[in-house]
C-alpha cells in the first residue's frame, strides 16, 4: 500500500506544464518524507531523485518556490543515511546545488531557494560520506559559498558548518585561505545568534590549526577596533552554552600552538585555560568533557610552564581522574544503551590518560600528583589489556611513556604493577598499529634503563630477541624505520653497563650484517645515531671488540667518507666507536693504524673537528699509544709521519681544559717513545 502512495507521487512529478498542480504534489512528498526513512527509501528506489533534479534543471519554471520545494525534500533524503547521500552524489545534485546558489528571481524567493540549497549541501558535506576533495575542485564554488555569506544568517551558519567539516588538511587551509573567508568570518563573531557562534567558531579553528600563516592572519584582524582574540575570548564567559565556551576555548588554544599568541599570553593562561578545565566538571555532557581533555592535553603539550599552571589550577588532576572512576556525571542519560555507554566511558579513559600525558611531560613534581591519584595504575594496567580499544592504549602508552622519566616512578609505580609485561605484549603484535608499537617502545626504553627493576625481568622474558626481530636489515617504509629505530633505542638503553652475557646477546641477535646495513641507511641520519650508540655501548670489552672489528671498520671509514651527508652527532659517534675499537687487542689496533685512509680522515677531524669531535679523535689516539704495550712504539711512529704529534702540540692552545688534558697526556705518551 505504502509503495503504490509513493509511486503515484513520484508519478505526479511527469506533469511539468502544470506549475500548480506540480506545487501541489511536492508539498504533498515533502510533508510525508519527514520522519518517515521507510518513505525515503521507496520514493529513492522510485526514482524520485532524477524527477526533482528536472525540476531543478527546468529554465521555465516561473515559480522559485517549486525548485525549494524540491531542494527540501533533496535535503530531507539525504537526512534518511548515508545511503541516501551517496545516492544523490551519484546523481549530480551536488552541482545542480551549486548552480542554484547563483539564483536570479525576485530577492525574496531567491534568498529562500539559496538557503534551501545551502542547507542540503550542508547535510551532504557534513555526513560521513561528504565528498570533501569535491569541494576544493573548483575555486569559483569556494568563492561562491564565501560571497552568499553575507545573505542571511542560514546562510552563515551553513556555509561555516560545510567548511569547518571540509577543512581536513593544509592544501585544504591554503585553498581557503585564498579567498576572502577570514575576512568574511571576523563580523560574524559578534553575532547576536548562537547559532552561528559555533560554526564560526569551528571554522577559524579548522583554518589555523598547526597553521602559523592563517593564525597569524587571524589573530592580527581586528574589527570595530577590537582585536579578534579578545572577541573570541567573550564567548568564554560563564553564561555562554557550554559548546560555545568550549570552541572559543579552542580556537585560543590553536592560536597559541600556531605560534600566533604566545604561551604567556593573558587570554591563554587566565580564560582558554582555565575554560578548559572548568569544562571537565562531571555534571558537563560527555562529549563536553572528552573534547575540553583533548584540548587541554593540546594546549599544554609543549610548555613545562602551561603545564604547571594546569596542574594547580581548579583541582584539574581530580577532575580527570573522575573520568576513569565513574565516567558518567548527573546531565547523562540513565538509559544509554550498553554500547553507548561503553564508546563514552572508553572516550573519557583515552581523554583523560591524554592529558595526563602533557601534564606529566616535564616536571617531577606533577608526575608524583598523578601517580598518587587514587586507583591510577589500575586503570592503566585495565586500558592495557584492552584490546578493543586501540585509542584507549594509545592514550595510555603515551600517559606512561610520560610518567617513565621519572626514577621515582619507574622504581615505584612502574615495578609495583609490573605494566612491562603487556608493553612487550604490544610491541610484538603486528595487528596493532604502529603508532601504538612505537609508543609502547618508547616507554619500553626507559624501563630498561640501568636503575630499572624491570630491567632484568625484561631479560629474562627474552626482550632482546624480540626487539632484535624488529630491526629490519633495509627499512623498505616509514613503518619499518619507525618500528627499527625504536627497537636499536631500546636495545642501546638495555646495552648501557649492561653484562657481557646481554651486550654478547644482542650483538649475536642482530649479527655483523644486519648492522652493517643499518649503518649504511645514510638518508636517515636517526637511525644510523642509534646504531652507532648502541655499538658504542656493546664494543666496550675486547672481547666484544676483537670479533666485530674486521667487518665493522670498512663501514666506519665510510661514514667519515660521506660526512657530507651526516651531522657532527654522526661523526662524533663514529670516533667515540673506533675509539672503542683502538682499544681492543693487537689485531684491531694493527687493522685501524694500517688503514691509510681512515686514519688520514681521524687527523682530520682531529684539527678541524669540533670539541667533542677532538676529544673522541684524542681517545683513539691514546688507545693506540699507550706505551705499555709491545707494538705502540710502531704505531707512535706511524701516528707521528701522519701529523697527529703535530697536529696535537697546535691543540695545546685550545680553551677547552678537558682538551688540553688529555692532549698533554697524549704528548707524554709520544715523548716517552
Amino acid at each position: 500500500m505504502e509503495l503504490a502512495i509513493s509511486q503515484q507521487y513520484v508519478d505526479s512529478l511527469n506533469d511539468m506544464e502544470n506549475t500548480e498542480n506540480l506545487q501541489i504534489s511536492l508539498e504533498k512528498i515533502k510533508n510525508s518524507v519527514i520522519g518517515n526513512n521507510k518513505q525515503k527509501h521507496n520514493l529513492i528506489m522510485l526514482g524520485i531523485i532524477p524527477r526533482l533534479m528536472k525540476v531543478l534543471m527546468d529554465t521555465k519554471s516561473q515559480y522559485s518556490q517549486l525548485k525549494t520545494h524540491s531542494v527540501i525534500i533533496l535535503t530531507s533524503l539525504a537526512k534518511g543515511s548515508d545511503i541516501n547521500i551517496k545516492g544523490l552524489i551519484d546523481s549530480g545534485v551536488i552541482q545542480l546545488l551549486f548552480d542554484g546558489l547563483s539564483s536570479d528571481e525576485n530577492e525574496e524567493l531567491e534568498t529562500l531557494f539559496i538557503e534551501s540549497c545551502l542547507q542540503c549541501l550542508k547535510v551532504i558535506f557534513t555526513s560521513s560520506a561528504a565528498p570533501i576533495d569535491r569541494l576544493y575542485e573548483n575555486v569559483l564554488s569556494l568563492q561562491c559559498l564565501v560571497r552568499i555569506m553575507q545573505r542571511s544568517a542560514v546562510c552563515q551558519e551553513c556555509v561555516s558548518s560545510i567548511i569547518a567539516y571540509c577543512c581536513w588538511s593544509t592544501e585544504h587551509q591554503e585553498s581557503l585561505s585564498k579567498t576572502s573567508l577570514i575576512e568574511t568570518l571576523i563580523p560574524l563573531v559578534v553575532s547576536p545568534l548562537y547559532k552561528v557562534h559555533l560554526p564560526v567558531l569551528k571554522c577559524l579553528c579548522a583554518l589555523s590549526f598547526r597553521n602559523h600563516s592563517n593564525a597569524k592572519r587571524i589573530f592580527e584582524l581586528t574589527y570595530d577596533g577590537n582585536p579578534i582574540a579578545d572577541l573570541v575570548s567573550r564567548l568564554m564567559d560563564w553564561d555562554r552554552p557550554f559548546p560555545c565556551q568550549l570552541w572559543a576555548a579552542k580556537c585560543i588554544s590553536y592560536l597559541h600552538r600556531s605560534n600566533a599568541m604566545s604561551a604567556n599570553d593573558y587570554l591563554v593562561v587566565y580564560l582558554a585555560l582555565p575554560t578548559l578545565i572548568r569544562l571537565c566538571d562531571k555534571d558537563r555532557e560527555v562529549a563536553i568533557r572528552v573534547d575540553a581533555a583533548d584540548t587541554l592535553a593540546y594546549l599544554i603539550e609543549l610548555d613545562p610552564e602551561l603545564q604547571k599552571i594546569a596542574s594547580i589550577s581548579d583541582h584539574s588532576i581530580q577532575k580527570l581522574a573522575a573520568y576513569l572512576r565513574s565516567p558518567f556525571g548527573s546531565n547523562d542519560n540513565e538509559n544509554l544503551p550498553k554500547f553507548r555507554e561503553l564508546t563514552a566511558a572508553s572516550e573519557l579513559r583515552a581523554a583523560a590518560f591524554k592529558a595526563y600525558s602533557s601534564l606529566a611531560a616535564n616536571d617531577e613534581v606533577i608526575r608524583k600528583k598523578i601517580l598518587e591519584s587514587e586507583g591510577l595504575m589500575d586503570h592503566v594496567v585495565c586500558a592495557l589489556e584492552d584490546s578493543h580499544n586501540p585509542t584507549v592504549r594509545l592514550s595510555v602508552c603515551r600517559c606512561l611513556l610520560s610518567l617513565s622519566r621519572s626514577v621515582r616512578a619507574i622504581r615505584t609505580g612502574f615495578h609495583d604493577y609490573p605494566v612491562y609485561k603487556q608493553l612487550v605484549t604490544i610491541v610484538t603484535e603486528n595487528d596493532e598499529s604502529v603508532d601504538l608499537r612505537c609508543v609502547a617502545m618508547a616507554t619500553l626504553s626507559n624501563l630498561l634503563l640501568e636503575f630499572s627493576p624491570s630491567r632484568d625481568p625484561l631479560i629474562e622474558m627474552g626482550i632482546v630477541k624480540k626487539l632484535s626481530e624488529l630491526v629490519k636489515e633495509t627499512p623498505k617504509d616509514n613503518d619499518d624505520v619507525c618500528l627499527t629505530i625504536n627497537a636499536i633505542w631500546d636495545l642501546m638503553n638495555l646495552s648501557f653497563n649492561a653484562d657481557d652475557a646481554v651486550k654478547a646477546d644482542i650483538l649475536e641477535c642482530l649479527g655483523i650484517d644486519r648492522i652493517k646495513s643499518l649503518l649504511c641507511q645514510k638518508d636517515n641520519i636517526e637511525l644510523v645515531r642509534k646504531v652507532l650508540g648502541l655499538l658504542r655501548n656493546c664494543l666496550s670489552k675486547r672481547a666484544h671488540i676483537d670479533e666485530f672489528n674486521e667487518s665493522i671498520i670498512d663501514v666506519l671509514r665510510d661514514s667519515l667518507l660521506s660526512v657530507d651527508d651526516c651531522d657532527n652527532s654522526i661523526v662524533e659517534q663514529v670516533v667515540c666507536v673506533i675509539a672503542n675499537i683502538a682499544d681492543g687487542g693487537e689485531t684491531c689496533k694493527d687493522k685501524l693504524i694500517t688503514d691509510q685512509q681512515l686514519m688520514s680522515l681521524l687527523v682530520d677531524r682531529l684539527q678541524n673537528g669540533t670539541i667533542n669531535i677532538q676529544l673522541a679523535c684524542v681517545n683513539v689516539v691514546l688507545n693506540l699509544i699507550r706505551s705499555e704495550e709491545l707494538e705502540s712504539a710502531d704505531r707512535q711512529s706511524k701516528l707521528i709521519a701522519l701529523g697527529y704529534q703535530r697536529v696535537l702540540q697546535q691543540l695545546l692552545s685550545c680553551t677547552d681544559s678537558n682538551l688540553f688534558s688529555k692532549v698533554k697526556v697524549a704528548l707524554q705518551h709520544f715523548s716517552t717513545s
